[in-house]
């Protein structure tokens, strides 16, 4: 069966006053049909920047797609129109942004701005009529009882100042579910609110995945979220995917040394360890980033050829993928960089 979401080979740069940043170099990623996937690395590596050119969201000035396809049931979403691109956007392809305050408007009650893109995707649908205020008005009220706000026909007619975090990032997420899209695209949506806030949202995307049969999208920086959500994670790391497998694969056997490195700063009440293992060094500079494996820099096990060459995405066991060179074949020890 066709992923409802394949990304092939996508390569983006944004210019910038210091030079060309080269944001995005050869992604892959596949998605699923009702498959949650984990896109996990540090703040930088490029993960909204994938999200937001899904979307074809991204400012073109300064971004730059240089190559690539991002199929969408089989359709290139780089070569359509605009257009069209705004009937699949919203609709088909929906995203939740990490922070709500930013993606609500101030000056409008919920109700309004609920309505609004309720209204804006009937609209699009050529098989049936615009909805009307009122029907929208009532499928906003069953929206927001559907995520657990409660008293919604109160509640609808506040503003979003008058909602706490956790209740605003609710509203977004009805707002994304609002037209049943086939993909949610969930980028960081728990990073501004506390612990138990988190595991309320966490618990609340994870019912209504169940229930509807959403393919899920979910981009974060913290690995015990994307495992608490997520069947499959992908690794990124300075604009590559680094490593692709089940959730429980890769907790019990990662195999790129970066994902060690992510789960080895991990503290845990099992091992009792006095202290985080950080990686060593920082992200590299993306206007001059390392040749071959942009990694090497901070790897304990780079090899020379590590320097030279970017390693390809290799299967190692059923539906466990990673790109470094310690899989490809045996080298010897004069091969390690000192």
């Amino acid at each position: 069966m066709r992923p409802v979401l394949e990304i092939h080979d996508l390569r983006v740069e944004f210019d910038t006053f210091e030079g060309v940043a080269h944001v995005l170099d050869g992604v892959h990623l596949t998605l699923g049909k009702r498959e949650t996937l984990g896109l996990v690395g540090e703040t930088g590596c490029g993960k909204s920047i994938t999200a937001k050119a899904i979307l074809r969201l991204l400012p073109i000035p300064p971004a730059r797609i240089l190559s690539g396809k991002i199929l969408f049931n089989g359709v290139d979403l780089l070569k359509i129109s605009d257009e069209e691109m705004k009937k699949i956007r919203g609709r088909d392809i929906a995203m939740v942004f990490q922070d709500p305050m930013t993606f609500l408007n101030p000056v409008f009650t919920i109700e309004e701005q609920l309505v609004d893109v309720l209204m804006a995707h009937s609209d699009r649908e050529v098989s049936q009529k615009r909805m009307d205020r009122e029907k929208a008005k009532k499928k906003a009220i069953e929206l927001l009882r559907e995520v657990k706000i409660p008293q919604p026909e109160l509640r609808i007619k506040s503003y979003p100042y008058e909602f706490s975090g956790g209740m605003r990032q609710r509203v977004l997420i009805a707002m994304a579910l609002s037209s049943s899209p086939q993909i949610l695209i969930a980028d960081e949506p728990t990073t501004a609110l506390d612990v138990t806030i988190q595991a309320q949202i966490l618990k609340l995307l994870k019912d209504l995945v169940d229930q509807h049969g959403h393919s899920v999208l979910l981009i974060s920086h913290d690995l015990g979220v994307v495992a608490k959500l997520c069947k499959r994670i992908s690794v990124m790391y300075a604009g590559n995917i680094v490593e692709d497998c089940s959730t429980p694969q890769l907790f019990r056997n990662p195999l790129h040394p970066y994902t060690r490195g992510l789960l080895g700063s991990i503290l845990t009440f099992k091992e009792k360890k006095q202290e985080a293992q950080g990686i060593l060094g920082t992200l590299p500079n993306l206007i001059s980033p390392p040749s071959g494996c942009r990694f090497h820099p901070r790897c304990g096990e780079a090899m020379k050829v590590c320097e030279r060459e970017k390693p390809p995405m290799i299967k190692i066991e059923g539906g466990h993928w990673v790109s470094c060179h310690l899989f490809r074949h045996p080298f010897s020890q004069k091969e390690r960089v000192d």
